[in-house]
């Protein structure tokens, strides 16, 4: 019998059988959601790199699901990030420069520390 091999949250420029890849579109849609559910009507928006499929996705979602509400997007309020610490905290330092009165929506779970770090 042949060894069966499974991913778990890879791409491979498409999808393949055997992996399991999470909705990035949707639960991105799922957070801004949840802002909004909370009163947030400005959302800011920290992303990854670029050139990542996830990031794509997330960013997607995040627009798309403004819209849904009726919220705009601002371009000055996304800002691009690596997914690292260190980048996060540039990033929402840079959005703390602009004294927005806004959530802050970053698209990896270690957000917190880029606030609290530095």
């Amino acid at each position: 019998m042949a060894a069966r091999a499974g991913f778990i949250h890879r791409l491979f420029g498409a999808r393949i059988q055997n992996s399991v890849v999470p909705d990035d579109q949707y639960g991105a849609g799922l957070a801004v959601d949840h802002l909004v559910r909370l009163g947030h009507r400005a959302i800011a928006y920290i992303n990854g790199p670029a050139s990542w499929h996830s990031a794509k996705e997330r960013l997607e979602g995040y627009k798309l699901r403004l819209a849904q509400h009726g919220l705009p997007v601002v371009e000055e309020w996304l800002r691009p990030g690596d997914w690292e610490i260190e980048g996060g905290y540039k990033a929402a330092q840079a959005l703390l420069q602009l004294a927005l009165d806004a959530a802050l929506f970053p698209g990896k779970g270690r957000a917190p520390f880029w606030l609290i770090s530095g």
